[in-house]
């Protein structure tokens, strides 16, 4: 029997706030630019193995539509922190999506949440403007880190 995973309702929310004023394609990508653990080999085939927690450093891609009221709230996080760093709030973003296996059972029907915790905006937001009529020009990108990393399956 074929296994199906059948997936919507996503949610994000950034501090507390569900986005809804999403574009097209890709919403939020999650990456990261180092590794958990470090190993090396020596003489014999000896190893070590250490715990990196810079692998935990999480790099968040945030695609909203421009000008749009997420828009005005992400930029108004950035814009805090630039006017006075000290002072800033730091970011939290949460990811929820839930699957399926077609049963149509509710009980089978599992969350896969990320909490990315204590971040900041790390680059001016990316923008642009397109004569020949580009969609990208309606949506704002930002850029964000994230020291602090939970998934939930349930």
């Amino acid at each position: 029997m074929a296994t199906f995973s059948l997936n919507g309702n996503d949610t994000i929310t950034f501090n507390g706030t569900v986005l809804l004023d999403l574009p097209n394609g890709k919403i939020v990508e999650v990456t990261w630019d180092d590794t958990l653990i470090e190993q090396k080999v020596g003489k014999n085939g000896n190893t070590i193995s250490v715990f990196k927690p810079m692998g935990s450093k999480a790099k968040a891609t945030l695609r909203v539509l421009r000008a749009s009221s997420n828009d005005v709230i992400i930029n108004s996080s950035l814009v805090q922190m630039q006017a006075d760093f000290p002072s800033a709030t730091p970011i939290t973003l949460n990811l929820n999506k839930r699957f399926g296996n077609g049963s149509g059972d509710l009980s089978s029907v599992v969350s896969d949440t990320i909490i990315l915790s204590n971040g900041f905006i790390t680059k001016n937001p990316s923008i642009s403007s397109d004569v020949d009529g580009d969609t990208e020009q309606s949506v704002t990108i930002y850029e964000m880190t994230f020291p602090i990393f939970t998934r939930i399956v349930t």
